[in-house]
């Protein structure tokens, strides 16, 4: 932890005026998704200018809003209708919408600590992240959403370049089908099917992390703005 917090700062002391204000977000363009752009930066911004805030339903809730505001999902809050999440090889069902509010709860006074981390809390970080996606608690978005999630926390742990991690797209894009593959591994093919196994899920996760420091450097070196 103490290693990749130098590389974090040495980073963000690099950073490009221009990334500073969520140009990176445009330059991730075509990795990235198309939808909702404006949206994203919005949200970008909240946890650049606002790292302070509290790892809680209302927080999460808030930056749904931004991030599917103008969308028919905005303003809707938890999902109200079961949500079943499956590609070519990958199925998922989430946690059933009358049980999610609950979970939702809980889930943030599990994690609470991480609004005030200590250096071996950074693991529960990605933990939290598992437990997110598996609940799966909004209707759409909950990829993107969990992903500024884990940026605000890797901020709160002490990173200051972690708003600008291209985190979404290498998961999603270079990554997703063996995130996929890991969820199931971790959880079963539904929410609560068995313990949840964390420790291969955090591995994985803290290389994508790892990953996105990688590129972020090389497009920081590529576009001195």
């Amino acid at each position: 932890m103490e290693k990749l917090i130098e590389r974090d700062r040495a980073l963000a002391s690099e950073l490009p005026d221009a990334f500073l204000h969520g140009a990176h977000l445009s330059l991730m363009y075509a990795l990235g998704h198309c939808e909702n752009r404006l949206n994203e930066m919005e949200v970008f911004r909240l946890i650049r200018d606002h790292p302070e805030l509290e790892l809680n339903v209302q927080t999460i809730i808030c930056l749904y809003d931004v991030l599917t505001s103008g969308t028919e999902y905005g303003g809707r809050g938890f999902k109200s209708k079961q949500i079943y999440v499956e590609s070519e090889d990958y199925f998922y069902i989430t946690l059933p919408p009358e049980e999610t509010p609950d979970a939702m709860r809980a889930l943030c006074a599990r994690y609470s600590h991480l609004n005030h981390p200590k250096p071996e809390d950074f693991d529960d970080i990605f933990r939290f992240l598992l437990d997110f996606i598996c609940i799966h608690p909004m209707e759409d978005a909950n990829g993107r959403l969990s992903v500024f999630l884990v940026q605000l926390l890797l901020r709160k742990a002490g990173l200051e370049a972690a708003p600008f991690l291209p985190f979404d797209a290498v998961l999603g894009k270079f990554h997703l089908r063996q995130y996929q593959l890991h969820i199931l591994k971790a959880s079963g093919s539904f929410y609560g099917q068995k313990p949840i196994e964390y420790d291969l899920f955090v591995e994985f996760a803290k290389e994508l992390v790892l990953e996105s420091y990688d590129i972020l450097g090389a497009a920081c070196r590529t576009y001195p703005l």
